[in-house]
């Protein structure tokens, strides 16, 4: 019985999960913090729009802002850099596999360049207010490979 009634529970959130995103608008703007991800020990502050929403596929552009070493006194921070990503999701509902680009971007300080490609999941709640996500980065810089997670949090409206 106890089996029986989870199992109703389960069902009955994933359904309302994924009806609730048919029927609600789509929200096309995000903006999210994320710790890790292509700064590896720094943080970024990040807004994507979706550009393109048919069926199950999204894609979004965006632009951020990131600084590396936040969190580690030894890691050199140089400051601000632009972080500008393309990124594909696919899903529907709350939940979405993401598949994505971002460069961090040098600047006058001698930030150095990363490229990174990432691979993650993204949830959204059903009234788009709040996103969270998780990403696999595999960043590059000229001479070295690094893979890294990173983790977000944001909104959508």
């Amino acid at each position: 019985m106890k089996k029986l009634a989870l199992f109703a529970t389960l069902l009955l959130v994933i359904s309302n999960c994924f009806a609730q995103q048919d029927t609600a608008k789509l929200k096309r703007h995000t903006v999210y913090v994320e710790i890790g991800g292509v700064t590896m020990f720094g943080a970024s502050f990040n807004y994507e729009y979706t550009v393109l929403h048919k069926g199950i596929l999204r894609i979004n552009t965006g632009i951020g802002i990131a600084s590396t070493g936040v969190f580690f006194a030894e890691i050199p921070s140089h400051g601000v850099a632009a972080l500008p990503s393309v990124k594909t999701l696919i899903g529907k509902g709350c939940h979405f596999a993401e598949v994505g680009w971002s460069q961090l971007v040098p600047n006058q300080l001698a930030f150095y360049t990363i490229q990174g490609f990432n691979l993650g999941y993204r949830y959204e709640s059903k009234n788009g207010h709040f996103i969270s996500k998780v990403v696999f980065n595999l960043g590059a810089t000229e001479d070295l490979y690094h893979p890294w997670i990173g983790i977000s949090l944001g909104t959508k409206f």
